[in-house]
């Protein structure tokens, strides 16, 4: 606490006394530093780090409080025990390439396809991928079984009820807004933490890891099929049909609603209730939503209005782009139509489904802002709430101020974060981001 940080303490005792030799800030083996904020997981072991993928759920640095969360969702998906399968690297969020080939392999998988993708998308990192992916000793099938199929139990749970969550959290989330707002004290405020909020965002991830992986089942095995037989442009078009205007990827949908509140065909309520909580910065929690700036709906209608981008156009360019590769293959494979059209149906259901859990995780991410706006408004703290992690801000409401001194500092290494430009793709062993 004196020095501000983790120390190496050499120390001898004489008689009753004790004598402080000599003391070092540690370096190794040390991820966090809870005094400064700085986070870097690359310091833990011989890993092999990759962002790819996983990078999407988060495209800047984040504060303390959303890796906060995004530390404990994930932390769902340790099947390795003492490894974790996530870390922080200088504020940014990294995949541990290393423990998933590792559990992948001693659960029997063929690995070949999902290393690349866990590894990086350059034909560099392709070529060397046996080079600098060895797995762990310790990942035998004894010890990553029975928390892989934790995680198998949780993954098929995540799609029971699918559509019933989907429709039904919007309402949820707008409620628990309201109800977070006119709380008055920190007992009551930690109470819709731990007994509502988190059990659902924990739900919510559940549900967007389930669909994810569902789609990558269907559409990966799909996708090499279909370019083995077609080749990689006639592929990606027969694959490309998943957003239509009956039927639009979520991902889609700000941009398509903006154009038809521009034509009048949808209500500005309406636009905000249901795309209002998305945005570039969504997945940080301290970064405001759309929805909570009364000026942001006219600005992006002005900015359309000046440069109006005809999405339907766009969607019915790759629908006719579709209909000419899907003409083609009925064409070479008449007695494949069936079989692949159906699988094609499945992939964009997929899709969609996989694109609609994640607005919705998205929508929870607004709600938690939300609550810690709140805690910021009972302790005084205000926006510093955001550099203090979930934990410390339950240990703050219960009056246990264990941290508050540490913003500061917190502040100014996520401003340094902030200032550098992106990190690697792939990271292996140790790194130091500004070096």
């Amino acid at each position: 606490r004196e020095l501000g940080g983790p120390q190496d303490i050499e120390w001898t005792a004489e008689g009753r006394k004790i004598y402080l030799l000599q003391s070092r800030p540690v370096t190794t083996l040390q991820g966090y530093n809870p005094a400064t904020g700085e986070f870097n997981d690359s310091l833990t072991g011989d890993y092999v780090w990759s962002c790819v993928n996983v990078g999407e759920a988060m495209l800047v640095v984040m504060t303390p409080f959303t890796w906060s969360m995004f530390r404990t969702a994930f932390s769902e998906l340790n099947i390795l025990p003492g490894h974790n399968s996530v870390g922080n690297i200088g504020g940014r969020i990294y995949k541990n390439a290393t423990v998933g080939i590792s559990v992948l392999r001693a659960l029997g998988q063929n690995i070949e396809e999902i290393s690349k993708e866990m590894g990086g998308v350059r034909q560099e990192y392709l070529d060397s991928m046996d080079q600098y992916l060895q797995p762990l000793a310790e990942a035998t099938p004894l010890a990553v079984l029975p928390n892989a199929l934790r995680v198998r139990r949780k993954q098929k749970a995540g799609l029971k009820n699918l559509e019933a969550y989907l429709a039904e959290n919007p309402d949820w989330c707008r409620d628990m807004c309201r109800r977070i707002q006119v709380v008055e004290s920190e007992t009551e405020l930690v109470g819709l933490q731990v007994e509502e909020l988190l059990p659902r965002s924990r739900e919510a991830f559940w549900r967007n890891y389930a669909t994810a992986l569902r789609y990558g089942e269907l559409v990966g095995k799909l996708r090499r099929e279909l370019k083995a037989l077609v080749g990689p442009a006639d592929a990606d078009a027969l694959l490309s049909n998943v957003s239509r205007s009956d039927a639009l990827l979520a991902s889609m949908g700000p941009l398509v609603g903006l154009a038809r509140v521009a034509r009048g065909e949808m209500s500005r309520t309406e636009y905000l209730q249901q795309w209002g909580h998305r945005g570039p910065l969504e997945g940080e929690a301290a970064a405001p939503r759309p929805l909570e700036d009364p000026d942001w709906l006219d600005q992006q209608l002005a900015a359309f209005a000046q440069a109006p981008v005809d999405v339907e156009a766009q969607l019915a360019a790759q629908r006719g782009e579709f209909e000419s590769a899907w003409e083609r293959f009925q064409g070479h494979y008449p007695r494949k139509v069936k079989r692949v059209w159906r699988r094609l149906e499945q992939a964009a259901a997929a899709a969609r489904r996989r694109e609609a859990a994640r607005s919705e995780s998205t929508r929870l991410i607004w709600v938690t802002r939300t609550w810690v706006l709140k805690v910021g408004e009972l302790t005084c703290i205000r926006e510093g709430a955001f550099f203090l992690s979930i934990e410390e801000l339950l240990d703050l409401l219960a009056g246990k101020d264990t941290a508050t001194d540490y913003i500061s500092a917190r502040r100014e290494t996520y401003a340094r974060y902030k200032e550098l430009p992106p990190y690697p793709l792939v990271i292996r062993g140790r790194f130091d981001p500004f070096e």
